[in-house]
């Protein structure tokens, strides 16, 4: 398979190019730090420069199986244009691959594009949320909305495409973990208050493999909740991270602390409803990591 990776440097992205890679899969890495690409994951058929030009990039996309996006600044930036910087390394560059693909002679099978379950928005913890819940009106809920949007010129092509809409990804390498890890240590890890709003997770085994079922099965299209169906509250999922680290995690942390920590990600963190992966489910993906304490102690311990 020939497969095409904007954002491979990031967290996710690095992950499904080294798994593809390992698997036999010709992969193609793009993204603005050619040399920190091929540092980060060597072995891979090609590094290219990110341009957002429409012919360069229909000539890396075209014959290939498929593309896959992660691109995006990371939501713990603490840039301080924020909001613009979040935004548009999400939305342009989604727009650019989009359009590109549309022009490609001999178009990808399958377009996979980040997205992330603040689609939903702050809801309340008894809410049921899967792919066909309507989205919020938060800042997270425009922006997810606006960024699958963005992909409508390669659905409109006859693309197969995929928005692969991720909750708090769980890895030893970095994301979430490595903002709440650094409090854990010293003993002041705890929930956010009031601790019974879900937290919605998954475990990077689980998020890459989702990635490799939508490639797949074509049965896979349109949004699809990477979250795993082990949805726990946030006071369980800190006593899971306190007893992994063996330190205290019984502190209920005020939404301000936590908020002047890592800013508008935040939300993110704490957005109460129940995430369920009806599509994943339904089309017979099975979660590898389902219980919490199980994915914690795997976690923790590739750190010890």
């Amino acid at each position: 398979m020939k497969a095409v990776i904007f954002g491979a440097t990031g967290l996710i992205g690095s992950n499904v190019a080294a798994r593809l890679r390992d698997g036999g899969s010709s992969v193609i890495s793009v993204s603005r730090n050619k040399p920190s690409a091929e540092s980060k994951i060597p072995g891979l058929a090609e590094y290219r420069e990110l341009r957002l030009d429409k012919e360069q990039l229909s000539a890396i996309m075209d014959g290939s199986d498929a593309v896959i996006n992660f691109s995006g600044a990371s939501v713990f930036s603490r840039h301080h244009d924020y909001d613009a910087e979040v935004r548009d390394s999400r939305i342009s560059v989604t727009r650019a691959i989009s359009e590109s693909m549309a022009a490609c002679g001999r178009k990808p099978s399958v377009f996979i594009n980040g997205s992330a379950t603040g689609y939903y928005g702050k809801t309340e913890a008894s809410q049921e949320l899967t792919e066909d819940s309507l989205p919020g009106k938060d800042f997270w809920g425009k922006l997810v909305e606006e960024w699958e949007a963005a992909a409508a010129p390669a659905m409109e092509a006859g693309v197969r495409t995929v928005f692969l809409r991720t909750s708090v990804v769980l890895s030893h390498e970095g994301g979430a973990l490595s903002q709440l890890i650094p409090v854990f240590k010293v003993h002041l890890g705890g929930y956010i208050k009031p601790g019974d709003q879900n937290f919605a997770w998954v475990h990077m085994e689980d998020e890459v493999g989702l990635v490799e079922h939508a490639i797949g099965n074509t049965q896979v299209s349109g949004p699809m909740n990477a979250a795993s169906p082990g949805y726990v509250t946030s006071a369980k999922f800190s006593r899971a991270l306190g007893d992994a680290m063996g330190r205290k995690s019984g502190l209920g942390i005020p939404e301000f602390i936590l908020r002047a920590r890592v800013g508008k990600a935040f939300d993110l963190l704490a957005s109460g409803g129940k995430i369920i992966p009806k599509k994943a489910l339904d089309t017979g993906y099975r979660f590898r990591f389902t219980d919490i304490n199980a994915a914690m102690n795997e976690i923790i311990g590739k750190l010890k």
